[in-house]
């Protein structure tokens, strides 16, 4: 009867003495937004015939915090062309993000996307 009662005193000191498990926090806690996949930014069929030079738009981009863009509007006056500001923002809308972290919490936030247009 002492070595049972001795061994359930045992079962429960080992119990209530094991640490809690901690949750495990996030590898990057504050991250900007990052570009998970980027849709390739085609020179539109209007621009091809002005033998225009490789060039990069910038578009400032609104993204939620499930990673969807909210809103693209081209950035710091774009390129000059409306057909390929055009396709920059559609370029920006089409890619797909990871939303900005603060605190290991995904929170709405503006960043700069880049369209890169090369002529092949």
């Amino acid at each position: 009867m002492l070595l049972l009662v001795s061994l359930f005193s045992w079962l429960l000191v080992s119990q209530t003495a094991a640490p809690s498990p901690t949750p495990t926090a996030c590898a990057d806690p504050n991250r900007p937004i990052k570009v998970q996949w980027a849709k390739p930014a085609v020179y539109p069929p209007p621009a091809l015939h002005l033998n225009l030079p490789d060039m990069t738009v910038g578009v400032l981009v609104t993204i939620d915090a499930k990673g969807n863009v909210e809103k693209a509007t081209i950035w710091k006056g774009g390129s000059g062309n409306r057909q390929i500001d055009l396709a920059a923002i559609d370029s920006a809308r089409g890619s797909t993000y990871l939303p900005k972290l603060v605190d290991c919490q995904p929170v709405e936030s503006d960043g700069i996307y880049t369209a890169e247009f090369r002529m092949d």
